[in-house]
């Protein structure tokens, strides 16, 4: 009876011991998933603009979908709470999972959402529009959901 008891504490202590590892490795996988979606935008918005012309605000002009494919809970990754691509043309997109932190991405070229900004709120996957265009004489990569 005794060594169960033990068995049993010893059990409790290590899992204690473990879980805190297992979540900060869950949040580490869930921020370099969003990492490599954002890179592969990255790269998708630097062909974009290398190869063609920005069109005038509201005009057609050169224009890409992709797919961010971001991360859903699993018991090896967090839970994606939000990532928020802001209005203004300063390039930084910021994200946050479940349990972690505030992280924060710097695309080049420029990145902008509609005025009210864009969030994305849960994982899975995204369509998003990219249109090359001319705001206040830069050329700039506006981003828009595809499946609105």
């Amino acid at each position: 009876m005794l060594r169960t008891v033990l068995a049993v504490l010893l059990a409790t202590a290590l899992l204690g011991l473990a879980l805190p590892v297992v979540d900060d490795a869950r949040v580490s996988h869930a921020d370099s998933q969003v990492q490599s979606q954002l890179d592969s935008l990255d790269t998708a918005t630097e062909a974009l603009y290398a190869e063609s012309d920005p069109a005038l605000p509201g005009a057609p002009g050169a224009r890409i979908e992709r797919t961010l494919v971001l991360p859903t809970e699993s018991w090896g990754t967090a839970r994606l709470e939000r990532l928020r691509i802001p209005a203004q043309t300063d390039g930084r997109i910021r994200w946050r999972v479940s349990g972690g932190t505030t992280q924060t991405a710097h695309l080049t070229p420029p990145l902008v959402a509609p005025p009210e900004g864009l969030v994305l709120r849960d994982g899975g996957p995204h369509r998003l529009t990219l249109s090359l265009e001319r705001r206040g004489g830069d050329a700039v990569i506006v981003v828009t959901r595809a499946d609105v």
